[in-house]
């Protein structure tokens, strides 16, 4: 499956939509000019998640369709549609998460930035009959595993 593909575009999308200072842990951007006009990680999703969402719905591979994404607070959620049975989405779901993990944290500064100003990515995966298979979350903590 493409997952870089996907980790690729989402990245991309934040950081061109996000603000271009660095976050600090508090979700503020750091630097004297630019903590006046920050956002914290709820205003940066909240900016990013529609501008990912006019490139929905999307091919990932010949399987899997990332349907919607959305903010809610400090998540960013992304919903995909596997066309897969269920039993076989859960028994892939540690390949899956390395690779989020992979994409998110390592991908780009700028989405290690998001998820250590307290952002979180999650992932929600739906079966061949649209029923909840598998959901990942990375966050800063996800990050520092290895």
């Amino acid at each position: 499956m493409n997952w870089t593909r996907m980790g690729a575009i989402a990245l991309v999308i934040v950081g061109l939509t996000a603000s271009p200072a660095p976050l600090n842990a508090e979700g503020k951007t750091s630097g004297e000019a630019a903590s006046e006009s920050g956002f914290s990680i709820e205003e940066t999703w909240a900016r990013v998640a529609p501008e990912m969402g006019k490139q929905l719905p999307m091919a990932v591979d010949d399987k899997t369709t990332w349907l919607t994404v959305r903010n809610d607070g400090p998540v960013l959620v992304s919903t995909f549609r596997r066309n897969l049975p269920k039993e076989e989405i859960v028994a892939a779901k540690d390949e899956m998460e390395r690779s989020a993990i992979q994409n998110t944290c390592r991908g780009t500064q700028r989405g290690k930035e998001l998820l250590d100003a307290g952002g979180v990515v999650r992932q929600v995966f739906y079966d061949q009959a649209d029923q909840l298979a598998v959901t990942i979350d990375v966050d800063s903590k996800s990050c520092n595993q290895d």
